[in-house]
């Protein structure tokens, strides 16, 4: 009986905390995420869908950049936000270019024609590593928002006393 009234205990304790937190809280569900207990991030393929409330608001080509846009749009940094969404399309429509390219160099039989083929693959390919090098500074940029967000809402949670400023009954006269 008493290890049935501590368990009682501990999932009432638990359960209190859950609710504060679950909206900073990322759960794993089938094929996807659930995120802030606001979108549902669904892997399909090679496609990652995110709804919000249900309603669909993005197609990301990875898991990583669709929960930072998440994380932007959450703490409303909405030029993240557009920045993560319009470096992921880029990338998806480069990324489709160069297959295609590297399909095409392939086939061609001409040397010059194909050494200048070859030129312009590597250039693309030289333009999606910079636009990744840029998306990865925008993931870190998100994943350092929700870290704070996070350990702000810790710090609220554990905060018993109002939140004084030790200067604030330092007066200064003016001179």
């Amino acid at each position: 009986m008493d290890s049935e009234l501590t368990f009682k205990k501990i999932h009432q304790v638990l359960s209190s905390d859950y609710e504060s937190a679950k909206s900073n809280m990322i759960f794993p569900i089938e094929g996807g995420y659930e995120v802030f207990h606001i979108y549902n991030v669904q892997c399909n393929g090679g496609n990652v869908l995110v709804n919000k409330y249900k309603n669909l608001v993005g197609n990301f080509t990875s898991t990583r950049t669709a929960l930072s846009w998440c994380i932007a749009d959450k703490y409303n940094h909405m030029r993240l936000a557009d920045e993560i969404a319009s470096l992921d399309q880029a990338v998806s429509r480069l990324q489709a270019d160069i297959d295609t390219s590297k399909t095409l160099v392939k086939k061609i039989k001409n040397a010059e024609i194909k050494e200048v083929a070859q030129l312009k693959l590597q250039s693309k390919i030289d333009l999606i590593k910079e636009i990744e090098y840029r998306m990865d500074k925008c993931v870190a940029s998100a994943k350092y928002k929700q870290l704070r967000g996070f350990n702000d809402e810790i710090e609220r949670a554990r905060r018993t006393t109002p939140n004084k400023d030790y200067r604030q009954g330092i007066r200064v006269s003016s001179r």
